[in-house]
């Protein structure tokens, strides 16, 4: 939702366009996190778990002062528009992507992790 509202702020250069488009994912964020929490407590084996949150967390924090910092330097480079348009490919190709991932093995039957322990 947040890379079309992108989309049309480059396509009419209009700055609320693109502040509806960074209001929308900020509101998605917190959904968006309980959906990645939910697919790696399904997908994560149960010994290795608390290693794997621990760097995404890790990661996310990282990250995070790159989005700002990349807006930044685009916008001392570019126009609005231009921003405004390389901002809604990224996330229209993050979009893609999430949908293209292919969905993890079914576990077999009789191979759960709780299963000969004990």
């Amino acid at each position: 939702m947040s890379a079309v509202l992108l989309a049309i702020a480059w396509a009419g250069g209009g700055v609320i366009p693109f502040v509806a488009a960074f209001s929308a994912l900020c509101l998605l964020t917190p959904v968006i996190g309980a959906v990645l929490a939910t697919i790696m407590a399904k997908v994560v084996p149960e010994d290795i778990y608390g290693r794997v949150t621990a760097s995404s967390s890790f990661l996310a924090q990282i990250l995070q002062p790159c989005g700002p910092l990349a807006a930044g330097i685009l916008l001392s480079q570019l126009s609005f528009g231009t921003t405004a348009g390389l901002f809604a490919l990224a996330q229209g190709a993050l979009a893609v992507l999430a949908f293209t991932i292919p969905t993890p093995p079914a576990e077999p039957i009789g191979t759960s992790s709780g299963e000969g322990l004990g």
